[in-house]
């Protein structure tokens, strides 16, 4: 299982031989070289792995790869175009990884593809290293910059990841904006479940004491689940959302457990987990 610090602390950091992976530094003058080189990169991948397996890697004629849907986590609003460059570089200046997702059952023969030396687009394989469901690609650019892609294993439907996948591995760019990480999302809508339901990135939402509970991944449900059928649950997909949902349909007596919780979970997550813990005392009026 993925724990959510690996969700947020994953990236940029693989390492082979003497050679580390380096995070993407981004700027309005080279955010689309950026854009483009990564999919070129991947479009040839996936050209090169159904010519040797008969297999599509993004699905039918790159549709995943086409539609963005591959991309998770901040990679999406790195290859948004509708995010803007000066927006971007303000609130994410630095993309740790790509974090991309592929057929759960190609893994096998993507880490058998991806040897060192072969060629994709400006990209050269170093290596790979495989940690739970996911490859680590360590690439070198033409440029000379080394940099880490990410390969996550999902399931797939008509060409793409599924629609529970996106929202699992997801960051929100209205809480990027306000220095909120798509792990505070998870961790926030597991402190939801209290004592009943339970949240992970790699099963979603199950029961905390059925074991034999399959769980749900899809947004809608997730939200009917936790928040009721008469939920918006168009606002299950970011923290902000979370948050007011919480306000509006869980009794108010149980804010505060579910604060204490939430501020458990991060604090085991190193990075900047004040603004998250802010806007929630805030919308709940609670306090530490």
């Amino acid at each position: 299982m993925i724990k959510f610090s690996q969700f947020i602390l994953e990236g940029g950091n693989i390492k082979i031989g003497d050679v580390s992976a380096a995070p993407f530094s981004v700027t309005e003058k080279n955010r689309s070289d950026r854009v483009k080189d990564t999919k070129d990169a991947l479009g040839e991948l996936h050209d090169s792995f159904h010519n040797e397996h008969g297999e599509q890697l993004f699905g039918e004629n790159k549709k995943g790869l086409k539609t963005g849907s591959i991309f998770a986590g901040s990679t999406k609003h790195l290859m948004d175009p509708k995010i803007s460059d000066s927006e971007f570089i303000k609130h994410k200046p630095t993309v740790g990884d790509m974090d991309i997702q592929v057929m759960r059952n190609h893994g096998d023969k993507l880490t058998s593809h991806l040897t060192p030396g072969r060629k994709f687009g400006k990209y050269t394989v170093v290596g790979t290293k495989k940690h739970g469901n996911e490859i680590s690609a360590l690439m070198k650019h033409d440029n000379g910059e080394h940099h880490q892609f990410d390969f996550e294993k999902v399931h797939y439907e008509n060409g793409e990841p599924t629609q529970g996948e996106q929202f699992l591995h997801s960051s929100n760019w209205e809480d990027t904006k306000a220095g909120i990480k798509g792990a505070h999302h998870k961790i926030l809508l597991n402190a939801a479940g209290g004592s009943t339901h339970k949240f992970s990135i790699s099963h979603g939402l199950r029961s905390r004491t059925d074991e034999s509970d399959p769980g749900v991944q899809h947004p809608n449900d997730v939200s009917s689940k936790l928040f009721g059928n008469k939920a918006d649950h168009s606002k299950v997909t970011s923290f902000l959302g979370v948050s007011d949902l919480i306000k509006k349909h869980i009794p108010k007596e149980q804010h505060q457990a579910i604060y204490d919780k939430f501020k458990e979970g991060v604090s085991r997550v190193k990075v900047d987990n004040e603004p998250a813990l802010k806007h929630l005392r805030n919308t709940l009026g609670v306090h530490d």
